[in-house]
């Protein structure tokens, strides 16, 4: 089956469609999609596990891509324009969450091998567990209607085929002050965790390469990998 110029791939059940798509990928060399309804062994970032039941969106995209810098933010924001076509009261956590205040809608993960790995977990119609529900939200709860999982694929892919193009030719400079709009703290004091370290600021948007932007009391910096832990 093809979705929107990608070859699609569909399993009932994986531990992971990043590591199946990579298992994938040494046969299939076009765009390729690789979902399932559920996980087992779902990760985020820094291999983080990642709650996928049954109802969720769970997919990774392989697709080429010749300008790296600033793609993860990109493709955030891909996400982001495509989930707000269903809920219009979202935003963008940096780098690349996409959540309603602060309950998390959807974790992207993006890793660079001889092609682009897009790895993005949507909560849509499933259920989610006591201890995520303070901190996670479904499209179904917010909405109050159970979704169409394939015509949510549909509108990500379709909105990547369509910025894709200009990314390439323009860089995330076209798409930065888009993506700084879209951001759920901007001007606001954050705290940003590496590791045992905390570094505290106040968001002053990111850079053309999606590197946050902190006005810190000694000074400012660009934060290039942490995990925003209050904002």
């Amino acid at each position: 089956m093809e979705t929107e110029g990608f070859q699609q791939f569909f399993f009932p059940e994986l531990g992971s469609t990043m590591a199946k798509a990579r298992e994938i990928s040494l046969e299939v060399k076009g765009p390729f999609v690789v979902r399932a309804s559920r996980q087992t062994n779902g990760y985020g970032r820094k291999g983080a596990f990642w709650e996928s039941p049954e109802g969720g969106l769970w997919f990774t995209a392989v697709f080429p891509a010749r300008r790296l810098s600033g793609l993860s933010a990109f493709l955030a924001l891909v996400v982001f324009k495509a989930l707000r076509e269903i809920f219009g009261d979202l935003k963008i956590k940096w780098p690349n969450d996409v959540v309603h205040f602060r309950r998390k809608v959807c974790g992207i993960l993006t890793e660079v091998r001889e092609r682009v790995f897009w790895g993005v977990g949507v909560n849509v119609n499933n259920g989610l567990s006591p201890e995520l529900k303070e901190k996670a939200v479904s499209l179904k709860e917010l909405t109050g209607k159970t979704l169409d999982l394939e015509e949510i694929l549909r509108g990500i892919l379709a909105e990547l085929s369509f910025s894709l193009p200009v990314f390439e030719k323009e860089g995330f400079t076209f798409f930065r002050q888009e993506y700084e709009r879209s951001l759920a703290f901007l001007g606001r004091e954050v705290e940003v965790s590496f590791g045992e370290k905390i570094l505290k600021g106040i968001a002053d948007g990111i850079n053309d390469e999606g590197f946050l932007k902190l006005i810190t009391p000694a000074g400012p910096l660009l934060v290039l990998d942490g995990t925003l832990v209050k904002f």
